[in-house]
């Protein structure tokens, strides 16, 4: 994410490429794997932590020549590895097994599914082009939504089969 492509008043995001390494060094590349920008909501209280955290960098003079928005403590681009050993360092302090940062998105795609049930705004959120894709992976979380459902249908088959409840007989 790159400060340009925040639009913070507008409470949005365009996420226009990634960090690759390359001769040892990470590099912005101006582009996705599906070559198509993705744009998504920020909720107002991102939009809070994204401007103190640019005040932040600029009272430290932190900013990168590409406008990255999230270094490291020294101002450095973010390397997986960094952000992997990071992830594992808080996994110990909160004495949970350790996961890795696509775990991570695994499981926000997961709970998103489950929670709203949409798979099409899942599949946007993840940059997946086709949502049959986003289906096979999440669409598991969502098995135990469908309880609802079948439990009517479990009533209207029990109503037609044994007749309508008879009312209690005083």
């Amino acid at each position: 994410m790159r400060w340009e492509d925040s639009r913070v008043a507008a409470w949005v995001v365009r996420l226009r490429g990634p960090l690759q390494s390359r001769a040892r060094k990470l590099v912005y590349v101006p582009t996705t794997k599906t070559n198509q920008d993705r744009e998504l909501p920020l909720h107002p209280e991102m939009v809070d932590r994204l401007r103190a955290l640019r005040v932040d960098q600029d009272l430290k003079d932190m900013l990168d020549p590409d406008g990255i928005v999230f270094l490291n403590p020294d101002g450095r681009r973010l390397h997986e590895k960094y952000v992997y050993n990071y992830l594992r360092a808080a996994c110990a302090a909160a004495e949970v097994p350790p996961v890795s940062p696509h775990k991570l998105r695994h499981t926000v795609a997961t709970i998103t599914m489950m929670e709203t049930g949409d798979i099409h705004a899942v599949q946007k959120l993840l940059g997946h082009q086709q949502s049959r894709l986003t289906a096979d992976l999440y669409a598991h979380g969502g098995a135990e939504r469908l309880r609802p459902t079948s439990d009517a249908l479990a009533r209207i088959f029990k109503q037609n089969v044994e007749g309508p409840d008879e009312p209690a007989s005083t």
